[in-house]
């Protein structure tokens, strides 16, 4: 039997684990190639960086404070 649910009914850190999970399961698929842009977008971001143009936050404190936000 198919297990159905609304995305509207979850909550937020409820969409953001969802998120989480179909992200990792896609990126463990052995067939999953990073688009182009993707990977230009990223060498964007690291030259930026380097040169200290931008920085950067860990994901794990990023979704720590999402989490606090929306409680």
């Amino acid at each position: 039997m198919e297990k159905r649910f609304e995305v509207n009914d979850l909550s937020i850190p409820e969409k953001i684990q969802l998120m989480e999970e179909l992200w990792n399961d896609l990126i463990s698929s052995s067939d999953y190639e990073l688009p182009e842009w993707h990977t230009e977008e990223l060498r964007r971001r690291q030259n930026a960086v380097a040169e200290g143009k931008e920085s950067y936050l860990d994901w794990n404190e990023v979704k720590k404070n999402i989490r606090k936000e929306t409680k």
